[in-house]
């Protein structure tokens, strides 16, 4: 009886990591033909979050404060004079 308990524990996760890799090829199939037909609707996400189409489109997550920040802040980037020396 324990013998027939694991053979259908072994059929049963057999089956299910069947049907894990079938959807998983599939899926692969359907990307790679949407490819293939130049179907440009597909998104990625770019190194800051955003959200990028195919086509260039970018949409920006970012809050508003976020977004208009400074990044350099005011006492940096200010005019400095030198003298060059001939030499």
């Amino acid at each position: 009886m324990i013998l027939l308990k694991g053979l259908f524990f072994i059929i049963i996760v057999g089956a299910i990591l069947f049907i894990a890799i079938v959807v998983r090829l599939l899926w692969s199939a359907r990307q790679l033909f949407n490819g293939i037909r130049g179907d440009r609707s597909q998104r990625h996400t770019d190194t800051y979050g955003n959200s990028v189409n195919t086509n260039g489109n970018i949409s920006d997550r970012r809050s508003p404060e976020e977004a208009n920040r400074r990044i350099i802040s005011d006492d940096e980037g200010e005019y400095v004079e030198y003298e060059e020396i001939d030499g």
